[in-house]
This record gives structure tokens, C-alpha cells and sequence, in this order.
């Protein structure tokens, strides 16, 4: 009887490391299976340029009253100015008097240029010319400080967004000059699109974006 319970203490304490829930004999342990690791694909726009909207999304909602040519959407990016008329004979800086609108009357006006700038009154005219002269965006570039002789009163605006021109017989490009919120004025023909991106000291702007 002494042997049969010595036996038995010795077989029980040879279970005992054993983890509760295996019973006695071959204990190796069971690899965790292993999981298969897929690598993920490339992002699709990995290595290619930004889009506009993500660089600028003024820029961008721009860009689309353009293409849709939404001329009631363009004109409300437009930040205008309540400034005197002048006569055209004046030579000053400002609008000039509509019809018989007395000299000084305060009008609604807009900063634009063609091959010099100047101001104007009829800006749904100047908005139908934008969107019937401009292409596809270009560039987007950062604008160089203004110069001395910067009209004093005139928006000058931080970056300029240049639109090719829209067709094969127009040379000429179309930028618009923004500040954080609104375009603050405009330049329909006289330049080509790369002209844009230089500044007055002949050194490129700093491009943010360029169409590829």
C-alpha cells in the first residue's frame, strides 16, 4: 500500500507544471498560427504633384466657375471697391465717370489691366471676358512684394493664378490676383502664361502649382 501511494504522488506532482486544462503526456506547445501580411498597394497619386484644391481651395473653386464658365460664381470671388469717378481727360488713378455721373460720385470698381492697368466699372463685362478668354489653370505662384511706384489704393494680392489661353488662336493668358479670400484684380491679355511667373526683377516666383 505504501509503494501504490508513493507511486501516485510521484506521477501527480509530475503533472503539476502542466498548464490546468492539458491532461499528462505530450505537452509541446502548439505554434500561434501565423498571419499572411499583404503589403498595401501604392497610393495611386504617390510621386505626382499636388492637386489645386489641396494647395489653394480658393484657387480651386476659382478654377471651377471658369471650366463651368459660371460667371455669377466668378463675380462673387471678385472683391470690389466703392471709390470717386474721374473724368477720362483727368489722368488720375481711379474709375472713370459713368454716362452723366457727375465728377466724384462714388461707384463700385474693380482693378484690371490689359496691356495697363486701370479700374472698372462694368464688371460683368469684365467677368463674361474672363471666362470667355481663359483656358485651363496653369500655375498657381506666390506673388514678390510690390514695387515703389505701386499705385497707392490699388489691392495687390498675395499669389496669381494664370489660366492658359482658351484656344488655339489666343496668345494671350489670363491671371487673376488673390489675397486669402477673393480675387483682388485682374490681367486679360497682353502677357503669355510663363510671363506671369516672372517678377519685376526677372527672377521666377515661387510656383505652388503647375498643370502637368
Amino acid at each position: 500500500m505504501e509503494v501504490r501511494v508513493k507511486t501516485r504522488l510521484i506521477a501527480a506532482l509530475a503533472c503539476a507544471p502542466i498548464v490546468l486544462a492539458a491532461a499528462c503526456g505530450d505537452h509541446t506547445p502548439t505554434p500561434a498560427p501565423t498571419q499572411a501580411v499583404t503589403a498595401l498597394p501604392a497610393s495611386p497619386t504617390a510621386g505626382l504633384p499636388p492637386s489645386l484644391s489641396s494647395v489653394s481651395p480658393l484657387s480651386s473653386r476659382v478654377a471651377e466657375a471658369v471650366a463651368r464658365r459660371d460667371e455669377a460664381a466668378l463675380r462673387a470671388s471678385l472683391t470690389t471697391s466703392m471709390l470717386p469717378c474721374f473724368a477720362t481727360n483727368s489722368g488720375q488713378a481711379g474709375p472713370f465717370c459713368r454716362g452723366t455721373d457727375p465728377i466724384g460720385t462714388i461707384t463700385e470698381a474693380f482693378p484690371t489691366a490689359v496691356c495697363e492697368g486701370g479700374w472698372t466699372t462694368n464688371i460683368e463685362s469684365l467677368v463674361a471676358d474672363i471666362v470667355a478668354t481663359a483656358g485651363s489653370p496653369y500655375a498657381l505662384a506666390v506673388l514678390e512684394p510690390p514695387t515703389a511706384d505701386w499705385p497707392a489704393g490699388t489691392p495687390y494680392g498675395e499669389t496669381v493664378l494664370v489660366f492658359s489661353p482658351s484656344g488655339p488662336n489666343v496668345t494671350a493668358a489670363v491671371a487673376l490676383f488673390l489675397d486669402a479670400a477673393h480675387i483682388v484684380r485682374t490681367q486679360v491679355g497682353c502677357t503669355l502664361a510663363d510671363s506671369f511667373l516672372q517678377g519685376s526683377n526677372g527672377q521666377s516666383l515661387r510656383v505652388l502649382w503647375q498643370a502637368q
